[in-house]
C-alpha cells in the first residue's frame, strides 16, 4: 500500500512539472477596511503601496438600492501587496471635490488627480497632487490661459516627465483633443487631435515615445475596437491595424503596460445579440510584434481600475508581473472585488508539502 501511494505521488510530481505555466485571474479576500463598492474609481502604485481614490460608491444589496443611494467619493485608501491588507487614509488637509471617472497618474513619488465628473453632474477641471508622506492634497494652480475644457471619461498618462490628457466628454460633446501638462511651468500646451473623438477609453504610454489608446465610446454611443498611437517626437497619430484575432469593441475596461506588452480586460461590450454587456476576457498586445493575443478569463465587469503590482526586491525570477484590479462593476451592480492577475502560475504550487509524505498528497483549492 505505502509502495504504490509513493508511485502515485512521483507520477503526479511528473505530470505537473510536464504542465506548462498558465495565467490565470484569482478574487482575493484582503485583510483590513475595505474600501465600499464603487465604481470609476482610480489606481496608482507608489513605492509598492497601491492608493485608490474617488468613484460613485453605493449599495450593494440589490441594483435598485446600487442605482439610488450612489454617492461619490472623496476618499483614499491604501492596499499593501504584501501584506494583502486594505487601510483608510486621514488625510492632513482638506482632499479635493469628490468625483468619479476621473484619471489618475503616478508622478515623482506623488498621486496626481484629474478633471472627471463632481456632484450633481458638474464637470471638473482642476488638477490635484496627494503626497502619501505628508498626506497632504495640494491643488495645482494652472499659469497658462489656454487649457483642456472640463471633462470626464478622459485618459491620463506620463511621457518625458510631463502629463498627457486624451479625449472624454465636455460640455459640449465627445472630444478628440490632446494635451500635455508641464509640472515646472504649471502650464498646458495643445498638442495634434486624435482620431475619432472618443471617452471612456484607455490609454497607455510605453518606455520609449509612443501612447496607445485603445476602445472607448464615440459620440453616438457605440462601442469602439480600435487601437492607434501618438508619437511625441513625430507629433503625429497612427491606425494600428492588428491581424487576426482582436478583442471586441468596448469602453471603460482596465489596461496596463509592462516592458513591450499591454493588457486589457473587461470593460462595457456587446454581447452576440448586439445588446450592451459587461466583457470577462482579458487580452495582450506585444508593441513589437504587434499581435494580440487572448488570456485568462475574469468574472465580467465595467468601471474598474488595474495597476501593475510591484516585484518583491527578493525576487530573482524573470518573469511578468502581477496585475492588482479593484472591481468594479458588474451588470449594473456596484461592487468591491479585489482580484489579481498571475501572468505565470506554476501547476507545480497546487501541490501542498508533497515532500513531507505521500501520505499528504492534496491539491491546493
Amino acid at each position: 500500500m505505502i509502495r504504490s501511494k509513493v508511485w502515485i505521488y512521483f507520477v503526479a510530481i511528473l505530470l505537473l512539472t510536464g504542465l506548462a505555466h498558465a495565467d490565470v485571474w484569482k478574487q482575493i479576500h484582503p485583510g483590513g477596511t475595505i474600501p465600499s463598492a464603487r465604481s470609476g474609481h482610480t489606481l496608482v502604485e507608489i513605492n509598492n503601496k497601491i492608493y485608490l481614490f474617488g468613484g460613485e460608491s453605493a449599495d450593494t444589496s440589490t441594483l435598485e438600492d446600487s442605482a439610488g443611494t450612489s454617492t461619490l467619493e472623496e476618499s483614499v485608501f491604501v492596499y499593501d501587496p504584501n501584506l494583502a491588507v486594505w487601510s483608510p487614509v486621514e488625510p492632513a488637509n482638506n482632499p479635493p471635490p469628490a468625483r468619479k471617472n476621473h484619471s489618475a497618474v503616478a508622478l515623482g513619488e506623488k498621486m496626481y488627480i484629474l478633471f472627471g465628473e463632481g456632484n450633481q453632474g458638474s464637470l471638473l477641471q482642476d488638477i490635484w497632487v496627494y503626497d502619501p508622506l505628508s498626506k497632504e492634497w495640494q491643488e495645482q494652480v494652472v499659469s497658462s490661459v489656454s487649457k483642456p475644457d472640463a471633462r470626464t471619461g478622459h485618459s491620463t498618462v506620463v511621457m518625458y516627465g510631463q502629463i498627457f490628457i486624451y479625449g472624454g466628454k465636455t460640455t459640449t460633446g465627445v472630444v478628440n483633443d490632446l494635451w500635455s501638462f508641464d509640472l515646472r511651468s504649471k502650464t498646458w500646451v495643445k498638442r495634434e487631435n486624435g482620431g475619432i473623438p472618443v471617452y471612456g477609453h484607455k490609454a497607455i504610454a510605453d518606455t520609449g515615445t509612443k501612447m496607445y489608446v485603445h476602445g472607448g465610446t464615440s459620440a453616438d454611443g457605440s462601442r469602439l475596437p480600435d487601437l492607434r498611437s501618438y508619437d511625441v517626437n513625430t507629433k503625429s497619430w497612427e491606425n494600428i491595424d492588428v491581424p487576426g484575432d482582436v478583442p471586441s469593441a468596448r469602453a471603460f475596461h482596465v489596461a496596463t503596460f509592462e516592458t513591450n506588452k499591454i493588457k486589457i480586460s473587461g470593460g462595457s461590450g456587446y454581447d452576440s445579440t448586439g445588446a450592451l454587456t459587461d466583457l470577462g476576457d482579458t487580452w495582450e498586445f506585444d508593441t513589437v510584434a504587434v499581435t494580440w493575443t487572448p488570456k485568462a478569463k475574469v468574472s465580467p465587469h465595467s468601471f474598474s481600475s488595474a495597476v501593475v503590482v510591484p516585484k518583491s526586491s527578493d525576487s530573482n525570477k524573470v518573469e511578468e508581473s502581477n496585475v492588482f484590479m479593484f472591481v468594479g462593476q458588474r451588470n449594473g451592480q456596484f461592487l468591491n472585488e479585489s482580484w489579481i492577475y498571475y501572468p505565470n502560475e506554476n501547476p507545480c504550487d497546487k501541490v501542498e508539502d508533497l515532500a513531507v509524505s505521500p501520505n499528504t498528497l492534496k491539491l491546493k483549492k
